[in-house]
């Protein structure tokens, strides 16, 4: 899925001399300046008496997030801040074309879930959505944050705005978060495409053997053929299931036809040899040597450039 999960905090603050009076009102509780409350489902439950039953939401949310710890500062003039350590799963529209040498931006939208403007409206300063990781290279000039699979920009891009209910026809403020994130692509290098360039390579070692052999040269070409699927219906098994093609999967693709070429240039050479024309077969044989290669070199090239 198009999805990533995100462990974070949620700082609110806002003004409505009502919590406080409802607050102040309840029984055991003496007359203070401030009421603070640290319990996560003491803080859910007054904002819940208080007519407060979700303060935002998060639009691309999937699922519920879970609240891990919160509090509630209420003061007398009516100020309250409100504190909360979240985690949760998102869904972000990803693109990938050029995947795994792909970038996405990983968007956070939250919105207020039952005031419109005239109740609440979004003030969130840039300086205010931060990192709380340092980043783990010392190289100044690498300003990234580094996770297991990502590099994260620490430059968030954020926007408040408003938009229309079709319904209702009020007015909602928002406020958007964008995070870009550059993929790491170490593991699909050495874990992917390494193996499925020295299987192929395997399969082109036929050239170097004599037409004569078609039942060796058929084996390796075959096995290698066979390896390379199973290899590939592994990495489909864990990646996301879309319409389009990847460049990923454009060299999967064509390891897939070099191979079936290969074993095409078996099956003609034999043909050739058994109708007396051993000469033409080896220098079939001969050529094939450096063009297939070389096909399959300009293929990624031109694969590249239709993604890139």
């Amino acid at each position: 899925m198009e999805t990533f999960d995100i462990d974070s905090y949620l700082f609110l603050e806002w003004n409505d001399p009502a919590v406080y009076e409802y607050i102040a009102g309840r029984q055991m509780l003496p007359p203070e300046h401030t009421y603070k409350f640290y319990t996560t489902s003491e803080v859910q439950n007054i904002l819940k008496e208080v007519g407060w039953p979700e303060i935002v939401q998060f639009t691309n949310q999937v699922g519920r997030r879970e609240v891990l710890s919160s509090y509630l500062w209420v003061e007398s003039d009516g100020d309250i801040t409100y504190y909360e350590r979240f985690q949760g799963t998102f869904h972000s529209k990803y693109e990938l074309r050029k995947y795994p040498f792909d970038s996405q931006k990983l968007n956070i939208l939250i919105e207020t879930a039952y005031f419109d403007k005239t109740l609440i409206e979004f003030e969130a300063p840039r300086e205010n959505i931060v990192f709380y990781e340092k980043p783990t290279n010392p190289n100044p000039e690498n300003k990234a944050l580094e996770l297991e699979e990502w590099y994260l920009d620490p430059d968030i891009e954020c926007h408040v705005g408003e938009y229309v209910s079709k319904m209702t026809g009020r007015s909602f403020s928002y406020v958007s978060i964008d995070i870009s994130a550059q993929r790491k692509v170490g593991f699909h290098i050495w874990k992917i495409f390494l193996p499925l360039i020295l299987i192929i390579c395997i399969s082109w070692s036929v050239f170097w053997i004599w037409t004569e052999n078609v039942a060796n040269r058929l084996s390796i070409s075959m096995i290698a053929f066979l390896t390379a699927i199973s290899f590939g219906f592994f990495i489909s098994s864990s990646q996301t299931k879309i319409s389009y093609l990847t460049l990923m999967d454009l060299f999967i693709i064509g390891t897939y036809i070099f191979m079936t070429l290969t074993v095409v240039e078996v099956l003609t050479t034999h043909f050739l040899a058994r109708q007396g024309k051993e000469l033409i077969a080896a220098r079939v044989n001969f050529y094939s040597r450096w063009l297939f290669p070389a096909s399959f070199l300009v293929y990624l090239i031109v694969a590249a450039l239709i993604m890139f």
